[in-house]
């Protein structure tokens, strides 16, 4: 549980600078329009090779009768690889077939001549997200299948009862390498009052509770809560 925690804060010290930040407030709707958040995806879009490769996957590239090239490739957070010779690729978005054929025309172009590349996703590690605060099982889970905000805290085996403030479950989300938190009313989602987002991999949901820092608490407690995302 210890390394959960110690995830937890390293992805959310950006949040305390913002705090500090004097910058202008960005508002942007929890869908936004020009910013398509990654599908989740269900076991199935493995075998039926419709599963689009997410930040952080590690894929296994095998460039046949090339070992030298071959190797374990981890995209970064902002969707790139590096890869011999060819250089940075962008491969987030792409199915496996799809970036296979990428990456074949681009070291045909210069280096090889027909190559054949295989792309796997030997880990899907864009597909986990973290559920922290308030909640009786705090981690990191592992999304398989459209994953809602009531089924995130589910996840966690539901909030703590002695401890937790349904009144304001914060959702944080990486999108183009910014940092935005988006407040829910549990009450309200439960009761159809207000939506139950859908959740990707990469995000943070956070209930609030007396268990958490004071100074983190009064930060999560500034988020207005409204379905917006706000830098």
């Amino acid at each position: 549980m210890t390394k959960f925690r110690t995830l937890f804060w390293v992805l959310l010290a950006p949040l305390f600078l913002a705090a500090c930040a004097s910058g202008p407030r960005a508002d942007i709707p929890y869908a936004p329009a020009g910013l398509t958040a990654p599908s989740a995806v269900s076991i199935d879009d493995y075998t039926t090779g419709a599963y689009r490769v997410l930040p952080q996957d590690e894929l296994q590239i095998t460039i046949f009768r090339v070992p030298d090239l071959s190797g374990s490739y981890r995209v970064g957070n902002g969707g790139l690889i590096d890869l011999p010779l060819i250089g940075t690729i962008e491969a987030a978005g792409f199915t496996e077939i799809e970036l296979a054929r990428l990456l074949e025309n681009r070291y045909g172009s210069q280096y090889l001549e027909d190559p054949s590349i295989q792309v796997q996703v030997a880990q899907p590690r864009g597909q986990k997200l973290v559920v922290e605060g308030a909640v009786r099982n705090p981690g990191a889970y592992q999304l398989e299948g459209r994953t809602t905000l009531l089924e995130a805290i589910a996840l966690a085996d539901g909030i703590d009862l002695d401890t937790a403030n349904p009144k304001r479950v914060v959702v944080i989300r990486e999108i183009s390498n910014e940092t935005y938190r988006a407040a829910f009313d549990l009450r309200q989602v439960r009761e159809g009052l207000m939506p139950n987002p859908q959740l990707y991999g990469g995000d943070i949901v956070v209930v609030d509770g007396s268990s958490l820092r004071r100074d983190f608490r009064d930060i999560i407690r500034t988020v207005p809560v409204l379905a917006l995302f706000v830098r």
